[in-house]
């Protein structure tokens, strides 16, 4: 067995694949709980940066020789100081793209955006495996908390008083930033009122904002399942109503109603309704669902809907 190939263990990706699946059990979790946002804060701040390091440098610097990758990085210079701060770095930097990939996706962010972060952190953690197996194994970076810890309090105490203290108020400056802005993204603000409305498929036991319908013929029905997320901070009676649209330019030269219902909702809860229904027209159409709050007086002159989704079909001759 060449060195190249030379198992070591790493137990880092795995711990960082153990803790990133764990976390999908936060979903049953109270919105809002403190413990929601301790556990996603590692997994927005840190791991995602942590393991693009791995990538690009999957060596560790030995002495002063200068051991330049496939990619053409060298690893020289790149502590474990370093590569904890550019963890931190790529991360928050890479955050913004991964929220817009989620949104293209899904079709924006919802309630099982963090299946996605998950799915990524588990593909990035073989493409770093694969990275770590491509160099000998005596080059290859294996992480030592404490020995990190131990170097960088040597390091701290070794700079003047002065520096000493700069470097602790910016790491709990950086500490207090992170904290907050995760929270912030984590859970509402005290006294938001909103309402989710989602449009997908598989029903309460498998709802998935995927599998929509595409193509069907005109005698055929569709099933859509509808999720109703009431956080208006008390008990919400909705009205729901669903319309076939030919759009021609923009705007919406033919409509017909398809499908309306009611629905109760208690505050801090939320429903799947599966609704099914005859597309109507042919061609390539627009369902819209649209729902509103009963008696709830709205505040645009033409009275949109409170909340509206859409999705497109074709409907065959």
């Amino acid at each position: 067995m060449s060195d190249s190939q030379t198992v070591t263990p790493s137990y880092d990706l795995i711990l960082v694949g153990v803790y990133a699946i764990a976390s999908l059990g936060i979903q049953a979790l109270p919105e809002g709980a403190i413990s929601r946002v301790l556990i996603v804060l590692p997994l927005l701040f840190f791991i995602p940066g942590y393991l693009l390091v791995l990538v690009l440098f999957p060596a560790k610097h030995i002495g002063s020789t200068t051991h330049w990758n496939r990619l053409g990085l060298s690893s020289d210079h790149l502590g474990p100081t370093e590569r904890v701060a550019l963890s931190f770095g790529f991360s928050m930097i890479f955050l913004p793209f991964f929220a817009i990939i989620i949104w293209e996706m899904a079709g924006g962010i919802d309630p099982f955006a963090l299946n996605y972060l998950v799915t990524s952190i588990l593909i990035l953690c073989l493409i770093a495996w694969f990275r770590r197996t491509q160099i000998p194994a005596e080059r290859r970076y294996i992480p030592n908390p404490l020995g990190t810890l131990k170097r960088l309090n040597t390091q701290v105490a070794s700079k003047p008083r002065v520096e000493q203290v700069f470097t602790v108020l910016l790491a709990l400056a950086i500490v207090l930033a992170v904290g907050t802005f995760a929270l912030a993204i984590a859970s509402p603000q005290d006294g938001e009122s909103y309402t989710e409305f989602i449009v997908g498929t598989g029903g309460e036991e498998e709802f998935t904002v995927a599998g929509y319908p595409t193509t069907v013929s005109p005698s055929d029905d569709v099933t859509y399942s509808i999720l109703i997320g009431n956080h208006e901070g008390t008990t919400v009676e909705y009205d729901i109503d669903i319309e076939v649209q030919r759009v021609e330019d923009g705007e919406v030269v033919e409509r017909v109603s398809v499908d309306a219902f009611t629905v109760e909702v208690e505050a801090d809860e939320q429903t799947i309704e599966d609704r099914t229904f005859e597309p109507t027209l042919q061609g390539e159409v627009r369902i819209m669902f649209q729902l509103n709050i009963v008696d709830h007086e709205f505040d645009s002159a033409d009275q949109a809907p409170y909340r509206s989704v859409h999705v497109w079909l074709t409907v065959t001759d």
